[in-house]
C-alpha cells in the first residue's frame, strides 16, 4: 500500500537517524492521489515500492522535491548534506537518489563516489545529478563521475516521470534477479 499514514501527516526523521540532518516524509494520499500510481507491477504481478532520496543543501528545494515525488507514489527520504545521506541511504536503501552537486562537505561527486562502494541495493541505485548547473562540462563531469543521469534544475515533469519509470523498471528487473538466484539456490 502506497501512502499509509493518517490525513494530515507530518514531516518525520528517516528511521535510525536523530538528527536534523535528515528527514523522511509522509503525506496523506486521500486528497492527492498519486499522478503515477502508487507504485508499479512487476513481470510476476508483485507491487515495487520506489524509494526515493533527495539530496540538496537548499532545504526548500530538498523538501519540496520529495513531496513531489511522494505525490507521484514515492516513499522518499531528504539529507541536507553528504554526511548525512550517506547515513540515510545505508538504512532508507533507496531505489533512486536524486543528488545536487555543489554542496558544503563532500559534494555529489564524492558521495555518489562513497554510496557506490557500499555493498547492497545503494550501490546499484539509480543516481541522477540534480544541479543549479547546466553547462557541458558540468554534464559531462557529472557523467564520468559515474551519475546515470544529469538533470539540470529546474526540471520539466516529463523528465522526472520517466526517471521515475526507469526506476521502477531497474527496481522490478533487480527483484526479479534477485528472485531468481534465490530459487535456483533452493
Amino acid at each position: 500500500m502506497c501512502g499509509a499514514g493518517a490525513a494530515g501527516a507530518v514531516p518525520a526523521r528517516a528511521a535510525g537517524d536523530q538528527r536534523a540532518g535528515a528527514r523522511a516524509h509522509r503525506v496523506a494520499h486521500r486528497d492527492f492521489p498519486p499522478l503515477l500510481g502508487c507504485g508499479m507491477t512487476a513481470e510476476n504481478g508483485a507491487s515495487v515500492e520506489l524509494r526515493a532520496l533527495v539530496v540538496d543543501d537548499n532545504i526548500d528545494a530538498a523538501t519540496s522535491l520529495g513531496y513531489l515525488l511522494q505525490l507521484l507514489g514515492c516513499k522518499t527520504a531528504t539529507a541536507f548534506d553528504g554526511v548525512s545521506a550517506l547515513r540515510v541511504a545505508q538504512v532508507f536503501q533507496p531505489g533512486i537518489v536524486f543528488l545536487d552537486l555543489d554542496m558544503p562537505g563532500p559534494d555529489g561527486c564524492e558521495v555518489l563516489a562513497q554510496a557506490r562502494a557500499l555493498e547492497g541495493p545503494v550501490a546499484r541505485a539509480l543516481f541522477v545529478c540534480f544541479t543549479g548547473r547546466s553547462e557541458p562540462a558540468d554534464e559531462r563531469r557529472c557523467l564520468e563521475a559515474g551519475f546515470d543521469r544529469f538533470l539540470p534544475k529546474p526540471m520539466e515533469p516529463a523528465v522526472l516521470q520517466e526517471l521515475l519509470s526507469h526506476a521502477h523498471r531497474r527496481l522490478a528487473a533487480g527483484n526479479q534477479m534477485s528472485r531468481r538466484s534465490a530459487d535456483q539456490g533452493d
